[in-house]
């Protein structure tokens, strides 16, 4: 009987892992790369193209002339460029089926960082299903849009592992290493402000170097690419972006309901109150949470996984702009939490479960505020489990204060 309890959670991993593998087979088989799935990867291929001909990635419309094909627009750094070089020395087809081995390697890697270092359970089958099925299949879509997000994810907890172990220097290389594509992983570099006064300046006098460094080697080695960079990274918050489950980023959530009213005359200077709103939730959002992190000690194993789990929540709550394939970031810490949460009681979470139905209640006017919220619920997940995070820690530190 024993054998028989050992091997069930050996055997439900492989079945999870194999319907997984069965999915992706699926999608090669039954889409054309660049169209039906990988068209991230058939932008930074033919981007990259383009650059190795001495044309600027960064023009669309020059990329597209010379490539021949539709693409969505480059905005990565510069640096970037030469890690996708080597794919451009295969044809395209060969190459979308080596960068989605590497996704798939990468996110190996990842699950096995998350339940070995940070779940200290493996194999868990419970969690590689909820890595398939949370925040509407975010691995899945991930996998099928090609984007660099899962090779982001495995250099970002690598670098969680090292903050966790207090090695706090290895830390910010990889944080800078996470951000040679994207440079928002930068952002979790504030998690040294949760550090010893001593480790942290040493600490970020190291991340900083390093963010010197890569800016530096990019304008040093191609001024004029480096500057249309940054012209073109500046611009990127007003292109026309996706919404609801596609985007499921605040500040969406905020413009989605802002359309609503003006088109109803309800509002004036829209645009203003978009970003009075959007701006004020990051302040109340960002402010609560520091004042959880003053309360935890990362120097203990414990509390810097919370910093860690917290720190990619206000992540998502605070981006100006997220896809649905970029809350992978957020599967190991609402897991996480839901194996230690003891502060929130079920009342909460039934209340929540019970207004899911709003999408058939008759009240005027709700149907269409309830289109808009349930195609943010990942959003609104987030924000729940961010909660859920508060509420623990204060409980926590409630307790702490008793016994001492």
């Amino acid at each position: 009987m024993s054998n028989n309890r050992s091997a069930l959670p050996i055997l439900l991993c492989l079945a999870v892992a194999l319907y997984l593998a069965f999915a992706v087979i699926q999608l090669v088989q039954e889409g054309e790369a660049g169209r039906d799935y990988h068209w991230d990867f058939q932008t930074y291929y033919w981007a990259t193209t383009a650059y190795l001909q001495g044309i600027d990635p960064y023009d669309t419309g020059a990329v597209k002339a010379a490539t021949r094909h539709d693409l969505h627009n480059f905005f990565y750094f510069p640096l970037s460029l030469h890690l996708f070089a080597p794919l451009t020395r295969l044809s395209f087809n060969i190459a979308d089926l080596v960068f989605l081995c590497i996704q798939c390697c990468l996110l190996v890697y990842s699950v096995c960082i998350w339940q070995i270092i940070f779940l200290e359970k493996f194999p868990d089958p419970w969690f590689l299903l909820f890595c398939l099925l949370a925040f509407n299949s975010t691995i899945y879509l991930d996998l099928g849009a090609g984007n660099v997000s899962i090779v982001e994810q495995a250099a970002l907890w690598t670098a969680f592992y090292f903050f966790a172990k207090q090695r706090f220097v290895l830390f910010s290389v990889f944080v800078v290493l996470a951000a040679i594509f994207k440079l928002t992983p930068l952002f979790f570099g504030l998690l040294l402000l949760s550090c010893g006064k001593d480790q942290r300046f040493r600490a970020l006098a190291v991340l900083a170097l390093a963010v010197f460094l890569i800016f530096a080697i990019a304008w040093l080695a191609e001024p004029r690419l480096f500057m249309q960079f940054l012209s073109r990274a500046s611009t990127i918050l007003e292109l026309p972006s996706d919404y609801g489950i596609i985007s499921p980023a605040p500040r969406q959530l905020i413009k989605s309901f802002v359309s609503f009213l003006a088109r109803r005359d309800l509002i004036v200077y829209p645009l203003v109150v978009q970003w009075s709103l959007y701006l004020s939730v990051v302040f109340v959002i960002a402010g609560l949470t520091w004042n959880a992190f003053r309360n935890l000690d990362v120097s203990t194993d414990e509390d810097a996984k919370f910093a860690i789990n917290l720190m990619c929540l206000l992540f998502v709550l605070v981006s100006p702009r997220l896809k649905d394939y970029s809350y992978i970031v957020l599967l190991l810490p609402t897991y996480f939490i839901m194996q230690r949460i003891s502060a929130v009681r079920a009342y909460p979470l039934l209340f929540i479960l019970s207004v899911l139905s709003i999408q058939n209640i008759t009240l005027p006017g709700f149907d269409s505020i309830a289109r808009v919220l349930w195609s943010y619920y990942p959003l609104g997940i987030a924000i729940l489990i961010w909660i859920i995070y508060l509420v623990e820690l204060r409980a926590r530190d409630k307790i702490r204060q008793v016994v001492s």
